[in-house]
């Protein structure tokens, strides 16, 4: 992504409450968008062993990392939306089926990324169904958290939204994963 996307990128996300008010989205319902509806009480919030098998409304991914109980905050007390993240560590995913699209009409896919620990850096793919929005974008970590704000045409009412990590070297390359949302947006509509 080159420094004027992710500048464009960071710009639709902070002024997406304006066009919110100006009446122009019309928002996807995306199960628990910023992880907040589960309790993991065993640090660092992996999945199973004490904590919920599954994220609600999601499949896959690692676990949640935030306050809950004895979770230590390995994040490092650092979210966007709420006090809680979905994580990928390594290789894996994280998918939810979204439904009630227009085929042919223009949606906007936004969420917010964060590597995570050495070695390791974790390679960012988002789909929807085999509609490629965010492709090979590699976080660095130690770096903050980033936006990332991708039209695209909807080729079906209902399909599956895949945020995928992988780590080409190996190691532990975790990526954090918050506030995400899908809204349908006109083509001539601009954010000002």
């Amino acid at each position: 992504m080159s420094p004027l996307q992710k500048i464009s990128a960071l710009c639709s996300v902070a002024l997406l409450p304006v066009a919110l008010h100006a009446g122009g989205p019309t928002s996807v319902s995306v199960a628990n968008p910023s992880f907040q509806a589960d309790t993991f009480t065993v640090s660092p919030g992996y999945l199973g062993g004490g904590n919920p098998a599954a994220i609600t409304g999601w499949s896959g991914g690692s676990g949640v990392n935030g306050p809950d109980g004895s979770n230590a905050y390995f994040l490092d007390d650092s979210f966007v939306d709420g006090n809680k993240a979905a994580f990928i560590q390594g290789g894996g995913s994280l998918s939810q089926t979204l439904s009630g699209l227009t085929v042919g009409q223009h949606y906007v896919f936004q969420g917010m990324f964060r590597p995570r620990g050495t070695p390791g850096v974790p390679v960012l793919d988002v789909t929807y169904g085999s509609q490629a929005l965010v492709t090979s974008q590699s976080l660095t970590p130690g770096s903050p958290w980033q936006p990332f704000s991708v039209g695209f045409t909807a080729g079906s009412a209902t399909n599956a939204l895949t945020i995928a990590s992988s780590v080409p070297g190996g190691g532990d390359g975790t990526l954090a994963i918050d506030n995400i949302s899908v809204f349908q947006l006109d083509v001539g509509h601009v954010n000002i």
